[in-house]
């Protein structure tokens, strides 16, 4: 197995930093935080202040996370693999993937905000990190790179096999120069 930067395209490149940079963003990052006004109630309750985008979403974390370790592995394999199928297989399943994972962060950044369990009156509304829009923005990279490497998929130049040399039979027709 030999590494041949000369493999990837702009595509492959937006997948793996894209990927990459999604399971930073769910594991490192925190993605919603309590406002100043509450954070005393949620410390008696034991609660945390911060989550990252793992501890908050049940199956988009989940499915997050499949994202990040497979636009990882299209770049491995289209990094070290002479044939071109697996790297289309491992995108082609990325795709889709990849597509639903940045409406699922759409909704759950911009439109569907997660809430605190909290007294009635008390707002318990969560605050939005940069965390969030780093993970979307890396969903969208992995997204827009899928589709990128997928328009380009082929055999690269220095892996193409050489012309086959062919011999002519000798009872043959090909064989006549009539």
């Amino acid at each position: 197995m030999k590494l041949q930067p000369s493999r990837l395209a702009i595509g492959d490149y937006m997948v793996g930093s894209g990927g990459f940079l999604l399971l930073v963003s769910l594991f490192a990052l925190p993605w919603y935080q309590a406002p100043s006004q509450i954070r005393g109630a949620l410390l008696l309750m034991g609660q945390g202040l911060s989550h990252t985008g793992f501890q908050t979403f049940m199956w988009v974390g989940l499915l997050g996370v499949f994202v990040g370790l497979l636009a990882l592995a299209a770049s491995w394999f289209q990094l070290t693999r002479d044939s071109p199928a697996l790297p289309i297989v491992t995108t082609i399943v990325l795709a889709p993937l990849s597509l639903l994972l940045a409406l699922a962060l759409v909704v759950r950044v911009f439109i569907a905000l997660p809430s605190v369990q909290l007294p009635a009156g008390s707002g318990g509304g969560l605050q939005t990190c940069a965390g969030a829009y780093i993970g979307l923005a890396a969903a969208l990279l992995v997204m827009a790179g899928a589709w990128l490497s997928l328009r380009r998929d082929d055999v690269d130049p220095g892996d193409a096999p050489a012309e086959i040399e062919t011999v002519p039979l000798a009872g043959s027709r090909l064989s006549d120069p009539a």
